[in-house]
């Protein structure tokens, strides 16, 4: 399990870029959906959808914090 925990881990930051922070920062429908993938079982394409959306809110948020401190670096 811990092996496949590893490689997603790893696909995570690969593919999306994402730091150890952002993964832990994942919401609990995210979280549940980690576990019901490593555990084996399916996931419905609307728990899919929903992990899709906070990705998107997170990947958003972040984009606002690094545009905060360029401002504020710039000033």
């Amino acid at each position: 399990m811990y092996h496949q925990l590893n490689l997603w881990i790893n696909e995570l930051q690969t593919q999306f870029n994402l730091s150890i922070d952002q993964i832990v920062a994942l919401s609990g429908i995210a979280r549940a959906t980690i576990y019901r993938i490593l555990s084996g079982q399916s996931v419905s394409e609307r728990t899919r959808h929903k992990l899709m959306v906070v990705y998107v809110q997170m990947m958003a948020s972040d984009a606002n914090t690094r545009s905060n401190i360029q401002q504020t670096q710039s000033d």
